[in-house]
């Protein structure tokens, strides 16, 4: 269930992981309140791709919608987040989605967000206008590339899948690791 009117407020995260098939979305108001309702379901593999390094500028029009965009990175890729403009729309927010359906950070649009390094994949950007915020916004960002660090490769013991595995852990602290494919 969603608590509240618009993304931001349905708490950390607004993605709801879903695989394919028939699903059925129910709206009902609290305390059986009456009224008028909206709402938009969007789909992140429908995103505009945008590259990092180049500025991107659009409208939230109506203030209130929510734009999505994307971006592919590879293990290690940094990036920093700069928020260069916005008019109107004052209480927008964006976020920004792993691969894999989490939120690395949501903020205020106004705010920049310092280096993040991320893994590889496809990563979404929402940018978010607030629903008691109707009228029109524009807004500029930039996703900045700052260089690669790549990850320390993970070390263990080959695991075989279905294989039982046998072991100790002889003192406080210590870990076994063990590395699969799937």
């Amino acid at each position: 269930p969603f608590p509240s009117s618009d993304g931001l407020g349905i708490g950390s995260n607004p993605v709801i992981t879903a695989g394919a098939g028939d699903y059925i979305l129910t709206v009902d108001a609290d305390a059986d309140a009456t009224g008028d309702y909206q709402f938009s379901l969007k789909d992140l593999s429908n995103a505009t791709l945008l590259t990092p390094g180049n500025v991107v500028s659009s409208t939230l029009e109506p203030g209130n919608e929510t734009d999505l965009y994307q971006f592919s990175t590879n293990a290690g890729d940094q990036f920093s987040f700069d928020s260069i403009s916005r008019t109107g729309s004052g209480n927008s927010v964006w976020r920004l989605i792993d691969p894999q359906g989490n939120v690395v950070f949501n903020q205020n649009f106004g705010a920049d967000v310092s280096t993040l390094t991320l893994a590889g994949g496809t990563y979404t950007i929402l940018v978010e206008g607030r629903f008691q915020e109707p009228a029109t916004g524009t807004y500029s960002f930039n996703v900045v590339p700052q260089g690669n660090v790549p990850p320390t490769p993970f070390t263990g013991t080959a695991l075989t899948l279905g294989a039982t595995i046998n072991g100790t852990i002889a003192t406080s602290g210590e870990t076994d690791g063990y590395i699969f494919s799937l």
